[in-house]
């Protein structure tokens, strides 16, 4: 006959999850931030417009916000968003890595 006997010991789950609920919900004003930093700077208007709306969507609102992110600046060859992703991506893996 076998006797298993299992027990759990630690406890650190909630930790855990509460870490990742603060990290994911710093992470919206954080990507407004960076995106911002990523955007060409001329006049301002494109930082300026660039806006975290309903704390969940960023918008460049302004008319050439498409013209820009398809590398028409030679401040951001390769637009905003490419960029972005990459960083969104490192930060993501930092997150969940702990």
């Amino acid at each position: 006959m076998i006797k298993m006997t299992i027990t759990k010991t630690v406890d650190n789950i909630n930790d855990e999850l509460k870490r990742l609920n603060t990290e994911i919900g710093k992470l919206p004003k954080q990507s407004e931030t960076r995106l911002k930093e990523t955007t060409p700077i001329k006049t301002g208007n494109a930082r300026r417009n660039t806006v975290l709306k309903n704390g969940k969507s960023i918008v460049g609102d302004y008319p050439y916000s498409g013209r820009l992110d398809d590398g028409w600046s030679k401040q951001a060859p390769n637009g905003m968003s490419k960029p972005f992703d990459n960083w969104i991506d490192e930060k993501i893996k930092k997150i969940f890595k702990g």
